[in-house]
């Protein structure tokens, strides 16, 4: 497309439509969301994140492209002189050229006048496209380079500060006439680097070092990857300077109370509670400290610390806890008392600094029923209601006093929500948005008894009645091992086992199970002997395979997605796949049918709380059914397209040929299954947790069988063991 027909400004009220109608017109936009986007909402939707920078790119007077930097996400907020990245889309028509780097010339230049210093985004790291964009603009990754349960990792471009310092510094070395806003024109190397190689250890310091030539002259930048602190320029490459070691921040405080077997926790640090029940990994339940609005920056994974800090002053069963702002302070009052968990928000002063105070509470029943006046279905990211986390103002508002909770079968746990007179929007299916005056109060209440509920009517989801006890049918014993035996696939060394009508092809290389065919016919999908993309993973190279994950319920990064890289050799006296303190192995039926395969995983004592995962890509429909538990004693049917995601105790889908494999755990501390529906076809991760110190024992089930009636009795039978 000619560039002379293309205009790249500021965006107007009035381009609100446009960009709706765009956004709608395309399945791969950057912030996809199960509904139809209108004006009214894209209008709020920059509003509510505190958009700093919005540029609209136009063609012949019609919108064909956007770029968006705000104070946060529904998901994080962002520190001042910080900015996220996001809303980056261009039409077929203008990918490829020099558009890319024109609007993102612009944005920074006007980004850096503003004040701006640090601009953030995401990527999924699977996209082989979007990398060397954001290369070219300067980001780098200084975490982690494994996907978050969102499916991205974090990018950072600390080019606006590096730009700001050198013109502070060595103005006698660059013009004045030289804008340095296309700053990746002026990189050295580092553009075609691997993710995790931005970062080196330096004087037992880890740094992030960026090279620039401007005018003759080489700068070497050294910062803090963390932060972007600038720890050091200069201009000689021979240069090691000494740098100062970084102190270690002293952790936020935290505050607990203890009731009725349930666990009260005040973070200090951000303002956030959490609620905690025993045996329950991870809390039952988060709140983030009440922030004035819009827009509303404070995010459920990443919230702000409190710069001014907060003053806390115990109660009987909590805390009132005050916020000091230039007009007055904000006061919430939280008590746990049986059973009920309630906060009351109060303003003294003069006038507030707005009219709506925001809070974000999360439910953590991983495995459990949305509960509404509709009635109850299983809650899962993308299954019910609209998963509205990247376009939160898509939600699913609530009546005025409507009922919203979660149930959880297995730990016969309950949450039933209160919001009072508070604006209620479910922004996925355990992250509930509550808008509100000064003056109001909303509480939870924790129950152990079924709060009742009809299934309620969605698409895609159907609850399946209890069958009659004649149709089910035990599972068999498992325990004997496979013989395997060495040999050769496309030139890569493997070892196969024969049981029965299996047969199993395992690769150390790989990593897992090359290849699981039962009766002839394929039981899990794998690229083997080649390396893929499947969602989020950028290195899928088994059918089943096995990482050491970070904790499920950890709040800014939750389970990834099985692309953690480990050098694995396989043991064959003992049958197992062995990696660094972490082993496994494939168990054969002892009585039964010979299709039904166990998982033996062991792990040796860790000094940290960590999961181990074992994941498998069955050879299933892109779309395929599912079987999960509802309430005791029912089942759901899952025919739901898209993407979406459902923790589980125990599951079955349907394979590609008309077989269906069950999953159910044998043993293991919080053994859950996470099931993610991807374009790419369906992911299982069989999750088990390692408490520190301790070393793990886990295993499950993994049953082939003829039809869902037999997976049906299966998922009952195990329901009741």
């Amino acid at each position: 497309m000619d560039s002379s027909e293309l205009v790249i400004r500021p965006y107007e009220e009035s381009d609100a439509a446009a960009i709706a109608e765009l956004y709608n017109r395309y399945p791969d936009v950057p912030n996809p969301v199960d509904r139809k986007l209108d004006a009214e909402l894209v209008r709020g939707e920059l509003a509510e994140r505190g958009t700093r920078l919005f540029l609209v790119v136009e063609v012949d007077g019609e919108v064909h492209g956007t770029i968006g930097f705000f104070q946060g996400s529904v998901r994080r907020a962002y520190a001042p002189g910080e900015v996220f990245g996001d809303m980056f889309f261009l039409s077929p028509a203008l990918r490829g050229g020099s558009v890319a780097g024109r609007i993102f010339s612009q944005a920074i230049r006007t980004l850096r006048l503003s004040g701006v210093e640090v601009i953030r985004l995401t990527a999924n790291p699977g996209n082989k496209l979007a990398f060397p964009l954001y290369r070219q603009v300067g980001c780098s990754v200084t975490g982690p380079v494994e996907a978050t349960e969102d499916g991205n990792i974090e990018l950072v471009s600390y080019m606006p500060r590096v730009m700001a310092r050198l013109r502070r510094d060595y103005a006698h070395l660059i013009p004045q006439s030289l804008q340095l806003n296309a700053s990746w024109r002026y990189m050295v190397g580092g553009g075609d680097r691997a993710l995790g190689d931005d970062t080196e250890e330096l004087g037992g310091r880890t740094v992030l070092r960026t090279r620039l030539a401007i005018e003759g002259t080489v700068f070497t930048v050294l910062l803090d990857p963390e932060d972007g602190e600038v720890l050091h320029v200069g201009t000689d490459p021979d240069e090691t300077p000494a740098l100062a070691p970084k102190s270690a921040p002293e952790p936020p405080a935290v505050s607990t109370v203890e009731a009725d077997g349930l666990r009260l926790e005040l973070h200090h640090g951000d303002g956030r509670i959490e609620l905690h029940g025993a045996g329950h990994l991870g809390p039952l339940l988060r709140e983030t400290w009440p922030v004035f609005g819009p827009p509303y920056v404070t995010g459920f994974r990443r919230a702000l610390r409190r710069e001014d800090g907060l003053t806390v002053t115990p109660l009987d069963g909590g805390w009132l806890v005050a916020e000091r702002h230039p007009e007055g302070v904000l006061h919430r009052e939280t008590t746990l008392v049986g059973g009920v968990l309630e906060n009351r928000f109060r303003w003294e002063g003069g006038e507030p600094p707005a009219g709506t105070l925001r809070t974000l509470v999360e439910g953590g029943l991983r495995k459990g029923l949305l509960l509404t006046d509709d009635g109850q279905v299983p809650a899962g990211r993308g299954l019910h209601p609209v998963d509205a986390t990247e376009f939160a103002t898509a939600g699913a508002e609530l009546a005025p006093g409507a009922r919203v909770g979660w149930w959880d079968e297995e730990s016969a746990t309950g949450l039933d929500v209160r919001p009072g007179d508070a604006r209620a929007r479910l922004v996925t299916d355990a992250l509930l948005l509550l808008d509100f005056a000064p003056g109001h109060g909303h509480a939870v209440a924790v129950g152990a008894e079924w709060p009742g509920g009809a299934p309620m009517t969605v698409d895609g989801l159907e609850p399946l009645a209890p069958r009659t006890p004649e149709t089910v049918q035990a599972p068999a014993p498992l325990g004997e091992r496979a013989d395997w035996t060495a040999g050769l696939v496309a030139r890569r060394p493997v070892h196969r086992a024969a049981v029965s009508e299996d047969t199993l092809l395992v690769s150390a290389e790989a990593g897992g199970i090359a290849a699981w065919r039962s009766a002839g016919r394929s039981v899990l999908a794998t690229p083997f002997p080649k390396e893929r993309v499947f969602g989020s993973n950028p290195h899928w190279r088994a059918g089943l395979w096995v990482t050491r994950q970070g904790p499920r319920e950890d709040a800014d990064r939750g389970l990834g997605w099985g692309a953690e890289e480990a050098e694995w050799r396989f043991d064959e006296p003992a049958g197992r796949l062995r990696s660094a303190g972490l082993d496994w192995s494939v168990e054969a039926p002892a009585a039964g049918p010979a299709d039904r395969l166990g998982i033996d995983l062991r792990a040796e004592p860790r000094d940290d709380e960590s999961e181990a995962v074992v994941w498998l890509t069955p050879a299933a429909p892109k779309r395929p059914e599912v079987l999960v538990p509802g309430r005791p004693g029912d089942l759901w049917l899952i025919r739901k397209p898209g993407a979406w995601q459902r923790w589980t105790g125990r599951l079955a889908l349907g394979l590609a040929d008309g077989r269906w494999l069950a999953v159910v755990p044998r043993d293991g501390h919080g053994t859950e299954i996470l099931h993610r529906n991807t374009k790419a076809g369906p992911l299982l991760g069989l999750v088990a947790r390692q408490p520190r110190g301790t070393a793990l024992a886990a295993g499950w089930s993994l049953a082939v069988l003829p039809g869902p009636d037999a997976a049906d009795a299966l998922l009952r039978t195990a329901a009741g063991r």
